[in-house]
Formats: structure tokens, sequence, C-alpha cells
């Protein structure tokens, strides 16, 4: 088949949305790899299928007519211009070939859906799909398989032909609703061609083309629900902001970024996200009672670290699509906290754990960024590190340091390379939705040149893990090489009930230590069952300089390791990220260090269009100890004058208080309650005050008081001491200036007191520093228990600053 360039006329096809179902018999269709955007037809020779840029002159070579079969789901698929049928070879396990005849074989049988992104299944192998091998961007006929993973290199848009026409059969083809892979409910478009897409309903519209995702003048994609989000699966936020979005509407009004509308990274493309026309969409609100119910509190998309009123008062929320959350029982951050993420769809909760029932202080609300498992990792400039992760599309990268920033197509992951270093003020000021820890700690030459004191032990980094917490971002472990360290710090920080929500691990296994994607996953399955959180191999290649060398073929060699690898990776649950190191060896390299061509590894790494980091099904509730009730104690200060009576409390139990009473022993020997603490805001505080309590129904002087407090679990204590206020009982008085219930002997010559019937002395000198004189008074006849003894001291107008009053009580 000759290779020639034709110019295909622009037209508008209206065609019924097929169905989103099996191939259907008598129907031809044109099958075009989803990466390359290259048409399955035949080899340069013509004897072989294989993939090649579309030819419109030969158009027949590029349709295949689906035929029915007698098995159920699967068809036969002929070729149109030459009537032979696209089959597995029986010869080995991997070719496809063209037979001349039709057969009833396994071999002959196809399964695929209508529609983009999908698979091609043949019935001789059905744990495989039809796909290439990865790097072949550049040839213009790549060879077809029927043996490969699930992944990228697998994927064909299947759409039906329309007048042997395939850039009019992939603009006509428009799938019915469906719900997607990650449940949302989804209908796919390859290109918005001179038409008007308008819904109202919670959709996701998906463009699959690669390139001009929207052409003419007059096309409009009109946004009139919140729940109505955009999605441009291969092209750029930064190229949808400058190129596409003129095209969209938020309810009628012209999409801006920032304003009317996020637009977000969303794998190797984009999502535009409504928000409310001239303000935010309320990402989170709050509720004082389970089940969305109680009093309600909007939480806008910034940090709400001062909650005021509202602390220990959050018993359920709504989290919006597109955003995370982490709540903290600390007004800081601290305590215990908890990343809530609602990527997918807007998460309810209902009922919080006990950890966090009615004891949330603070709340971190960031926008939410979809970005795929590949990342990169480099200390170029942002210039230079944005040029190598387009080349290599990746959608996140990391410097070993914090001096980078996200983009619109990146997002910038912070690393505490040293146990010092970066400051984690530094750290706690980056957006970002995920920060690293100490890089590979185990290892002393990593840290001795920056005064950290060498290899850090996993029980020192566990005690740094704290600092993370006012950063609101979810928190990786350090990234050691030796699985045993990881696993170690991973214990601690359980026991310590810390939070860290995914482990960071250095990978360069060679040909000699474990060979091959099987071996990978072997030991990366053992780090996740160990650790129990998703894993992060934020370095990683096929070997390294250090490990056993590759002799012979290198770049193949790389290449074919390196796609096993990441297909691996792709599919494994366990991992959430990968980043691959470009540096060691100029053979393992993705990009050449020299001239930044991309090497055929690096192309394979590039092809790659892998899928979420995050699973919310991997995610690791961080640890939580239910604290034991602990036993209140107070002070009692009495206002005889006005008949009101205070108390200073100190509650050990804090956030985990239920209720907090002061109650006074009655007769009957039954307790009544004199003053309580009601707005649990005021428990994050272990001082707390109840202030000028009446106390003109009940003889304060003489009364027994206690503090009840309850806990959330449910457990009652109280105060250690319950006592009342013992004011001058059976008085022995000496010779020296009586005054009721005191015997007072004066250092102080300039000391007097006041007239009899006062309950106080005063004492005057022009010096402070002067006044200093003993008073003594006997007490007897005092029941057995533990006494109090006080005293106040003022000036004129008020209590004297900084006035001390030394005593002792001998019993």
């Amino acid at each position: 088949m000759k290779k020639i360039l034709s110019i295909v006329a622009l037209l508008v096809w209206i065609v019924p949305g097929f169905m989103r179902a099996a191939l259907v018999a008598d129907r031809e269709y044109f099958i075009v790899h989803s990466v390359y955007d290259k048409a399955l037809g035949s080899s340069e020779d013509g004897a072989a299928p294989a993939l090649s840029d579309f030819v419109a002159t030969h158009a027949a070579d590029y349709i295949f007519v689906a035929e029915s079969s007698s098995a159920a789901g699967y068809v036969l698929l002929k070729q149109k211009s030459t009537g032979r049928y696209l089959a597995a070879s029986t010869s080995n396990s991997y070719s496809v070939v063209f037979q001349s005849a039709k057969g009833t074989a396994d071999a002959y049988l196809w399964r695929a859906d209508e529609g983009f992104d999908h698979q091609l299944v043949n019935k001789r192998n059905t744990s495989r799909r039809l796909g290439i091998d990865g790097g072949h961007s550049g040839d213009d006929y790549v060879s077809v398989y029927y043996d490969k993973n699930r992944g990228s290199h697998a994927l064909f848009h299947i759409v039906p032909a329309i007048n042997d026409d395939l850039t009019a059969s992939l603009r006509a083809f428009v799938s019915p609703d469906y719900t997607s892979a990650i449940g949302t409910t989804a209908v796919d478009y390859y290109q918005v061609y001179n038409t008007t897409i308008e819904r109202d309903d919670a959709v996701d519209i998906h463009v699959r083309a690669n390139a001009n995702a929207v052409v003419g003048t007059s096309s409009r994609i009109n946004l009139k629900s919140l729940s109505t989000w955009l999605i441009f699966d291969n092209i750029t936020p930064s190229d949808v902001i400058s190129k596409y979005l003129r095209y969209v509407r938020i309810n009628g009004m012209t999409a801006t970024n920032g304003s009317n509308c996020r637009v977000a990274i969303y794998l190797n493309g984009a999502a535009v996200i409504p928000l409310r026309a001239g303000s935010s969409l309320v990402p989170m609100t709050i509720y004082s009672e389970p089940n969305l119910e109680g009093a309600s509190f909007n939480v806008t998309a910034s940090d709400h670290t001062t909650m005021s009123s509202r602390n220990n008062t959050t018993r359920s929320f709504i989290l919006r699509r597109g955003y995370m959350a982490t709540v903290a029982t600390d007004t800081k951050g601290g305590g215990y906290s908890r990343v809530y993420v609602a990527d997918h769809a807007d998460l309810v909760v209902n009922t919080l754990p006990t950890a966090l029932d009615r004891r949330i202080s603070s709340i971190h609300v960031r926008p939410w960024q979809y970005v795929s498992k590949k990342g990169w990792c480099s200390t170029t400039g942002q210039s230079a590190n944005q040029t190598e992760c387009n080349k290599v599309r990746a959608t996140w990268f990391y410097t070993w340091s914090a001096d980078r920033s996200s983009t619109d197509n990146l997002e910038y992951v912070p690393i505490r390379q040293h146990i010092w270093w970066p400051s984690m003020s530094t750290i706690n000021g980056f957006e970002s939705t995920a920060a690293l820890s100490i890089n590979e700690p185990e290892h002393s030459e990593q840290h001795n040149s920056c005064d950290c004191g060498g290899a850090v032990d996993a029980w020192t980094a566990c005690t740094k893990t704290p600092d993370f917490l006012v950063s609101g971002a979810r928190i990786g472990s350090p990234a050691p090489t030796d699985a045993s360290w990881l696993t170690e710090y991973i214990g601690h920080v359980d026991d310590m009930a810390y939070r860290c929500d995914f482990v960071a691990f250095h990978a360069y296994w060679g040909p000699n230590e474990a060979n091959g994607a099987s071996a990978w996953y072997n030991r990366l399955k053992s780090i996740y069952d160990s650790t129990k959180r998703p894993i992060w191999i934020t370095e990683w290649n096929y070997g390294a300089s250090w490990t056993a060398d590759i002799s012979s073929n290198q770049y193949e060699e790389v290449r074919k390791n390196v796609q096993s690898i990441v297909e691996m990776l792709d599919t494994c649950s366990f991992v959430e990220r990968y980043a691959i190191y470009n540096w060691d060896t100029w053979y393992r390299a993705m990009i050449d260090w020299d001239n930044g061509w991309v090497t055929p590894a690096g192309q394979v790494y590039r092809d790659t269009r892998s899928t979420f980091a995050y699973n919310a099904k991997m995610q690791k509730v961080p640890n939580w100890w239910a604290p034991s009730a602990k036993t209140p104690s107070f002070e009692m200060t009495l206002n005889e004058a006005q008949h009101k009576v205070s108390f200073s409390i100190t509650n050990p139990n804090a956030d985990m208080t239920a209720s907090l009473a002061v109650q006074r022993l009655l007769d009957d020997g039954s307790w009544e309650t004199v003053g309580e603490i009601t707005d649990r805001w005021r428990f994050d505080s272990q001082t707390l005050n109840i202030s000028n309590i009446d106390a003109s129904a009940f003889d304060a002087a003489s009364s027994t008081f206690r503090v009840a407090v309850t806990t959330l679990l449910g457990a009652t204590v109280y105060s250690s001491s319950s006592f009342g206020l013992l004011v001058n009982p059976t008085i022995e008085t000496s010779s020296k200036s009586a005054v009721e219930g005191w015997t007072l002997s004066r250092e102080a010559a300039n000391g007097y007191t006041k007239s009899t019937g006062d309950t106080y002395f005063e004492v005057w000198d022009a010096t402070a520093a002067n006044i200093n004189f003993d008073y003594a008074q006997t007490l007897t006849d005092l029941e057995p228990g533990i006494y109090s003894l006080s005293a106040r001291v003022f000036n004129t107008t008020d209590r004297v600053s900084g006035a001390t009053v030394n005593g002792a009580v001998g019993l």
C-alpha cells in the first residue's frame, strides 16, 4: 500500500448516535490507535496487519467489516479491500496475520465495543489485548500483536465507517450516555465540529481528539450546570485555556479560568470545571448533626484554620467533587487529622468516626488535581523542567527541594530533603496536594554535606512527621532504598498514631535482583503489605550504574523493560505515583542529556497514558488510640459581697469532653448543677472558667463543690477533691493586732490593719519591695482532707501586677 497525501473535505455528518455495545455484524469500522492516531490497515508491502497514517485514496484498506459468529459477543473482522480476515497467528502466541478464508477457530474471533479508547480481545487469549510495542510514534508502519497488556498501547477508537471517510467517521460518532469506569455518567465526542453541545445535568463530556479538539467558529459547548464537566482527554490545560475556552460557555457566559470555571489537570488532558458566575463554588459544607442536619456552615476553598465558635461542632459534611479537605482536631492542623478527597463524585460523610466526631477544629480545603501516576524528577530550572515534563507527558514533578512551583499543566510536590531543610514554613506554604519527606534517610552520604548529622534513623524521622500537619497536604514518608527501614518507620508512625498518607521508595532493581515486571510487582507488594499505604516510587529505573550492567543492545533492553515495568505500575492498584530517574547511565536516560532527544525508553515512557494517581480504595485511615478519661481539677473564688462564686477549671480531657458541669452537694447527698459549659468550641482549651455563678440561694462559703466531666466515649470523671471554702473556723487569736479571723504578725513597721470586723488587712509602703510580713492563723477541728490556702493582693483599684503571696499550711 502506497502512502499518498490527500486533502479530505470537511463535511458535517448527521447520524444517529450508536449504542455503546459490541461490534455489530455487517457494519463497517475504522480501527484507529488512540495514542498514535494511526489506523489499522496493512503493512507497507500489504502482507500483514499494521498501523499507519490514513490514506484517503486507499480507504478500503483501513475498513473492516464485522461478520457474525456462533460465539456470543465475538465477530470476525474482514478487510474491505482484500476480503482477508484479521486473525491471531496459530504458529506463535503474539503475531497478528491476515487469513484469506474465513475460519471458525478462536483465532478468528474478536470482541470489542464501538467507541473511543476501547480494547480488542482475541478469543484465543482473552487475558491479553491487541496492541503495539511502545516507542514507534515516528514510524510509518507499526506492527500489531495480540499479546499486549491492558494499557495505552492497547487502546483504539473503533467507529463505524461513513462514506469511507475516516475524519468524518470520527466526528460523527457520539456515544450515548454511559457509566464510566470511575462511576460518572459520561458521553464521548471525538471532536466538536461546527455544532453546539448543551447539557444541564451531572455528566462528563469527553472530547478525545489529540489536536483540533474544537473546529468551526459556530462550535459551542454550554455547561448549564455546576455538575456538568467538560474534559479534553488529550489537550493540556494551558492549551485549553489559550485555544479552547473561547468555545466554552458556563450557563451562557464565556468561560473564564479562575472566574466562572477552573481548568484543572486531568490525566494527560484538562477538565473544565464550572463555578458559580462571579464566585467560587462552595467546596465544603459542614453540619452540626449527623446526616447533614442541624446548623450548617460553608467552608471556602482556602485554609480555614480558625473556626472559632464552630470548633468541635462538626458531625457530618459534604465535600464537593474536585476538592480535598484535611480535617484536624487541633486549631492549627495538628492533633488527629485525616484527608478526604472528592475526586470523582461529591463525598458525603453522614457520620464522622469517633476520632473526629465533634472534634474538628481546623479544615484545609484546596482544589484537587487529577494527576496521573506518571511523574518526573529533575534539578533543572523551572522552564527546563516544564520542557522535560512536556517531552515525557508527566503531570507532576519534584526537585529534591521546595524551589519550584506548580503550573497549569504540572503539579509541583515539595520535599523536605533533609531533616532540617528546607524549612517547614517553606514546605507548609505550598498549595500542592502532597508533600514529601527525607530523601534516602539511611544513606549518610545524602546528608553529610548539609550538616544534618548523617544517616537518619527511623525513629528520629518519625518524630518529624507531625511537623507536616500544618500544611494540610497529604503527607509522604521519607524515601529510602531499604524496605526494612520503611517498615520500621511506619511501625513507629502507627504506634504514635501519626498521619502518614503514603510511603515513598527508591527502586533501581536490575536484572541481577528483580529481573522483569513480575519480580518488581512482588517486591512492591511486600512493601505495601508491610506498610498498608499506597506507594510513590520517587526514583526508579531498570538498574543503575551500581547494579549489574547491560552489556549489549542497551537501548532496546532498557526500552523493553521500562515498557513492561510501566505497564505493571499503571495497573497496580497500590502504586500511586512514580517518577523515573533520568540522570545515571546514558542508555537508561529517557531524555538524552546532550541534545534533548527522547530515547526509545523515553518514547515508551512518554506514550504511556497512565491512570489516575489517587485510588480511594487504597488509602490508610490513620490510627487513633481512644484516650482514657482524665481527672479534672478546679479552684474557686468567692465574692461574698455580691454573692457570686467563680471556678477556674483544668480539664485535661480537652476536646474529648462531651459535657462539663460544676455541681454542689445537697443535704440529701445528691448533687445539683450550678454551672456548666455547653459551647463545644471552648473545649479546645484545657483551662476553662465558669464565672460569677449566682450564689444568693445557697451559702457558697460552706458548700461543697465538684467538677463532673463526661467524655465523648461516655465515661464520667469527677474532680479529685470536692470541698467547700473554709472561712475562719474556730479561731484562736493572739494579742497582736487581732483582726476577725486573723492573727497578724507583721515585720514591716509601717504595716497597719483595718478595723475589727473586716476579713482582710492592708499594708502600705511607698516601695512595694518593703512590704514583707508574716501572718498566721491557727485552725482547729478540721475534718481530714486536702485544703487549699489562697490569698488575693490588691491595690486601690485592681489586683497588683506581679504580686506574690508565699504561705505554708501546717496540720
